[in-house]
Formats: structure tokens, C-alpha cells, sequence
């Protein structure tokens, strides 16, 4: 079998009809390969192992974690270099679990997303009440055969951000306790099944403890 280096003969190609290990010292950087039968300058072969050099994927931007009130849409996003780049972007089981499933776009049961085989990501809840705080989503970047996962980002839903402005404030008090007088099913916060004082309690709960 010939091994060629960048186009060149290398020097320690061997001849076999078995497999064949060539020591590429000094130019081990990532590469992909193919094996391909026929004739090579007129000569019949059984096999040429093409050695194509490949540059390392690397993030350069990675996606940081998002706060958003219950409800609202959550955007990730990353930025990588290689040759010729597709993503992958991946949602954590549970909070903290470490274990990682492929997202698709369109409506799951918790959300919708949008942006999951593209450089952002962007998720939007079924309801106020559908996502756990705290999961998270990472990139898988691939160039070839090469891959590399981007760092893990947060989704963190803020609960006491209660009239969504992005800010926790005393006006999210007021804007809780309208919608508890007005019977609005928002105003559940313990997700009781019923709208009453312990919501109140539960509500100024979260807001003192912060997002």
C-alpha cells in the first residue's frame, strides 16, 4: 500500500496484502481517510489509503446560559472553526444529569425548537410550566469525521421575573398579586391545582430568593 503526504510518496509505505500501519512521525494532526481500488499510473493496485489532512474543530464562542421568565423563549448560540461545519445541538434529560438526547426541530411535550442542526438554537416553552430550571444544552460542532462538543449552557427559568420584563423587581410583586385577585391560573404558583394563600407565600418565596 503507497501513503501519500500531501500529494508526496511517503517514505515508509509498505506492500501487503494484509493491513498496513504507516507511522506519519512528525505529522500527526487529525486526518480522515478512504480506501478506493484500481489502477494508480497505470499500475493495478489493491489499494490506495488517501490521507487527507483536516484541521482541528475548534469553538471559539460558546453558548452561555440563559435566565428567562416562565414561559418565555431561551436562544443559544456558538461559533466554531473548521472546513466545513454542521451542528448538532443536544438537551439535557434532567437538570444536572449529564446525559444528553439529539433535539430536532418542531413541538416536542416541553417545547418547540428551532436552530437544532444550526449555529443557534432557540427554544420555546408549551407553557409556563413546562421546562425544569436548570437543564441544559451544549452544540455538538462536526467537520467530517471530526466533532467536538461546545461547553454546557443553563436554561434557567426565573419564576419570580413574574411579569416577564427580564428584571426581578417589586413590580413583579404587584403584577403576581394582580393576577391572584383577578383568578388568574398563573397566579397557582405552587401548581396546586388550587389558587390560594399558599400561593402568595410561595411566590415571595422565589422572589427573595432570586433568579
Amino acid at each position: 500500500i503507497q501513503t501519500y503526504f500531501n500529494g508526496v510518496p511517503h517514505a515508509t509505505s509498505a506492500t501487503t496484502t494484509a493491513v498496513a500501519s504507516v507511522a506519519l512521525s512528525g505529522e500527526m494532526l487529525p486526518y480522515s481517510c478512504s480506501g478506493i481500488t484500481g489502477t494508480f499510473s497505470g499500475v493495478a493496485i489493491d489499494e490506495i489509503l488517501v490521507v487527507a489532512i483536516v484541521p482541528p474543530v475548534t469553538v471559539t464562542s460558546q453558548p452561555v446560559p440563559a435566565s428567562r421568565c416562565a414561559g418565555a423563549a431561551a436562544s443559544f448560540s456558538v461559533q466554531a472553526t473548521g472546513t466545513t461545519l454542521s451542528y448538532q445541538w443536544q438537551f439535557e434529560t434532567a437538570p444536572g444529569s449529564g446525559v444528553y438526547s439529539d433535539l430536532a426541530d418542531g413541538a416536542a411535550t416541553a417545547f418547540t425548537a428551532s436552530g437544532s442542526r444550526g449555529p443557534s438554537l432557540t427554544l420555546t416553552p408549551t407553557s409556563s410550566t413546562s421546562i425544569e430550571s436548570g437543564r441544559r444544552v451544549r452544540a455538538l460542532v462536526i467537520d467530517g469525521c471530526l466533532s467536538v462538543s461546545s461547553n454546557a449552557a443553563a436554561w434557567i427559568i426565573c419564576t419570580a421575573d413574574f411579569d416577564c420584563s427580564g428584571t426581578r423587581d417589586v413590580a413583579d410583586i404587584f403584577a403576581f398579586l394582580s393576577a391572584w385577585f383577578a383568578a388568574d391560573p398563573r397566579s397557582d404558583f405552587n401548581a396546586s391545582g388550587v389558587r390560594d394563600v399558599a400561593d402568595i407565600f410561595a411566590f415571595l418565596s422565589a422572589w427573595f430568593a432570586g433568579c
